[in-house]
């Protein structure tokens, strides 16, 4: 009987360890699941900052991108009336811009769900990119107004 009892208290104190043992891993669990979710409430935030920061810079790009296509579609309308060898210069320029303005309108569509770095990284070629087409209209519009004095 004597056995039986030694039995029995080292199974007691064998599931009071292990239920100690069972309560710890749970606190560890719960406090990892706290920092998972003050971590996801952070990611969450930083989304939303960086969706509002791109749909602004989204807004003012779409608006300067289509200003440029009108510009362009102006200095065609321009250009009808240039000697033939000037007109198919001027055509060539105008489609080259009229391309890489259509590119960065694609870039710009693809640029989603970057990283902060390739974020800040894209804003820099594209607005690169933008002063370049805008330096090219006004060049090309210099250009034709001094050929039309």
């Amino acid at each position: 009987m004597s056995i039986i009892a030694c039995i029995a208290a080292m199974t007691i104190s064998g599931c009071s360890s292990s239920s100690e043992q069972k309560v710890a891993t749970a606190k560890e669990d719960m406090v990892q699941a706290e920092e998972n979710l003050d971590e996801a409430n952070q990611n969450l935030e930083e989304a939303r900052i960086d969706s509002v920061e791109y749909a602004k810079f989204k807004e003012a790009a779409e608006t300067e991108i289509a200003k440029n296509e009108l510009k362009i579609s102006n200095l065609k309308e321009d250009m009808k009336q240039e000697k033939k060898d000037l007109k198919i210069k001027y055509e060539a320029d105008l489609e080259t811009l009229k391309k890489k303005n259509s590119d960065l309108k694609s870039d710009l569509n693809n640029v989603q769900n970057s990283s902060k770095e390739k974020w800040e990284a894209f804003k820099l070629s594209f607005n690169k990119g933008m002063q370049e087409v805008g330096q090219s209209i006004t060049d090309l519009s210099e250009r034709n107004m001094k050929k039309a004095k």
